[in-house]
């Protein structure tokens, strides 16, 4: 892919993510490619690793229970193969209806017109203090 191809498919992606519409994010991702949400699934709930027709499912969950109000790129560079983006998004906590405001750092691979690996980095401990914060209180807590 060029790197205007690639901006192109990133921007179309971004742009369909900020609509929530997951399948249409999924269309990136090449069969068998890999969706890493960094850091220690012991430590924070959301970091995983996805691999395959995982990724679409997800990308549904995150869609359903984080849809996004606000996802603007603000840098992204492009060289050869990979990309980096940082993305300044907020979402909304379906079950609690609170928002979070994030800040990620993508780093995407290609191949053949298709994204093999996408690596996203955020704030753990934001996300677990804003999940920490929204459990509804135990009785007798």
């Amino acid at each position: 892919m060029t790197r205007a191809e690639i901006e192109t498919a990133l921007r179309a992606t971004y742009a369909a993510r900020a609509r929530n519409d997951a399948a249409e994010v999924g269309r990136m991702f090449a069969p068998g490619a890999t969706f890493r949400d960094a850091g220690n699934p012991e430590l924070c709930f959301v970091a995983a690793t996805h691999t395959g027709p995982a990724i679409q499912t997800a990308l549904a969950n995150l869609c359903d229970v984080f849809p996004a109000s606000i996802y603007d790129v603000t840098t992204m560079i492009i060289e050869g193969d990979r990309a980096a983006a940082i993305v300044h998004a907020v979402f909304r906590h379906k079950p609690t209806d609170q928002e979070i405001s994030l800040d990620l750092v993508h780093f995407w691979t290609f191949k053949d017109g298709k994204a093999t690996e996408l690596v996203e980095y955020f704030d753990t401990a934001h996300v677990n203090h804003f999940m920490a914060a929204a459990q509804p209180a135990r009785p007798g807590a």
